[in-house]
């Protein structure tokens, strides 16, 4: 854990880029490091009690969780409607009758493609996902 911020001592410090460092190990490759400096924003160390409203929570939900919630259901919604639609309009059952078929059972092979991509790009190995060509570049070859 790092924490950063001033008590009172480092307000009175002659020179405003002082800093203290204190290092507590708490167990094995656990540390904690505070830093202190009269340039760093000054830190409350008791939390500031928020009014209770009654309902024995937070408050709401917050955004990243409605945001979950509202792409699941959408999910939900068009893979569920989809299978209806195309089971009821084309007749097709099995897994032919989800929407998007050939590209969801494609997709695991393009996430493939893309990490060797990645991984050969950034290994200088070539940029190609579909195989493993490198090329030697020499001196004699560029004249």
């Amino acid at each position: 854990a790092i924490t950063a911020g001033t008590n009172g001592t480092e307000r009175n410090a002659p020179d405003p880029r002082t800093v203290n460092m204190t290092v507590d190990q708490r167990g094995c490759n656990n540390f904690a490091f505070h830093i202190a400096s009269p340039a760093a924003c000054p830190t409350n160390p008791t939390p500031t009690p928020t009014p209770d409203d009654g309902n024995g929570g937070s408050g709401g939900l917050s955004g990243g969780s409605v945001f979950l919630i509202i792409f699941f259901v959408f999910s939900f919604v068009y893979v569920a409607g989809g299978c209806i639609y195309r089971r009821v309009s084309y007749g097709v059952n099995g897994m032919e009758a989800c929407p998007n078929h050939e590209f969801w059972a494609g997709l695991p092979g393009l996430v493939a493609d893309g990490g060797r991509y990645f991984v050969n790009t950034i290994t200088c190995r070539g940029g190609g996902a579909g195989g493993s060509v490198t090329s030697q570049v020499t001196y004699d070859s560029l004249k």
